[in-house]
């Protein structure tokens, strides 16, 4: 049975979870400065609601600690947060989204200080009550907005890539490298500068699925420092079929390599016949 989809969900899978860094950094520009649909939307208006209702008791509790005064600084917080977020959310992209969401992903040194912070913030409202989660959360949101405003400040050039993609997309498995290479045929249409990017390597797939070259000696260009060569060949020997298989063995063997897990996938890809798929723009 054929199903329908667009090709930014399988560029953005693709992204995900490929274990070439080169290859992935061309993906992420084809895709970044689309718009985010409604969930993104919502999850900022929530979430900047918290912010503000968070930031509303800090400055409410200046005055008063107490429930009768603090709840009306709360709803006002928290409807200027969502007004913002509303605001924000009708131009935001991927890009930004992901930016942003990055700020807050325990990676590193300081992903782990801030997420040991919120783990303290949820066990102080079990103790203090619902205010401390709401500060906690509130104030957890606000503090990566502000690490994403000054990342931000330090560079006028929009990032190419994210440093850690394991956070992104991890519901969703890696699409077969066939509906792979229909969604970059749609996606370079879109504009000059994807398709002089995109171009060449989907030629040299073309052109390779004619000529018989030798398992082997595609085999030795995935290890090309070329992104580009690195493509074609794990495109080529996906054409190979089962010929490509005992080439390819030998690199699933030891240790996990980007290169052992790129092995895996083209066997796998190989083995699986892809379900029909009509890729829309």
């Amino acid at each position: 049975m054929q199903t329908q989809s667009s090709w930014q969900p399988i560029i953005w899978r693709e992204w995900r979870h490929c274990a070439d860094p080169d290859y992935a950094e061309r993906l992420f520009e084809l895709v970044a400065d689309g718009p985010v649909g409604f969930g993104a939307r919502l999850s900022l208006t929530l979430f900047n609601a918290l912010a503000g209702a968070a930031l509303a008791v800090l400055a409410g509790g200046l005055i008063s600690f107490t429930w009768a005064f603090l709840q009306h600084f709360i709803w006002a917080g928290g409807l200027i947060g969502a007004i913002i977020g509303i605001w924000q959310g009708r131009q935001l992209t991927w890009r930004n989204w992901l930016e942003r969401l990055s700020a807050n992903a325990p990676v590193g040194s300081l992903g782990r200080l801030i997420a040991g912070l919120l783990a303290l913030g949820l066990m102080s409202g079990i103790i203090l009550g619902p205010i401390a989660w709401l500060l906690g959360l509130g104030l957890f949101w606000t503090v990566g907005a502000m690490i994403n405003w000054l990342n931000q400040g330090l560079t006028d050039q929009p990032r190419t890539s994210l440093d850690d993609r394991r956070w992104w997309f991890w519901w969703r498995s890696r699409p077969h490298p066939l509906h792979v290479e229909a969604a970059l045929h749609l996606a370079s249409e879109h504009s000059l500068a994807d398709q002089a990017v995109w171009a060449e390597p989907l030629r040299q797939i073309e052109v390779g699925q004619w000529l018989t070259l030798p398992s082997e000696r595609l085999v030795r260009q995935l290890w090309s420092n070329d992104w580009i060569e690195r493509f074609t060949a794990r495109h080529t020997l996906l054409r190979l079929g089962d010929r490509a298989i005992a080439a390819l063995q030998p690199l699933t063997q030891g240790q996990e390599t980007p290169l052992q897990r790129t092995a895996v996938w083209l066997i796998e890809s190989i083995e699986r016949q892809p379900a029909p798929v009509m890729i829309s723009r």
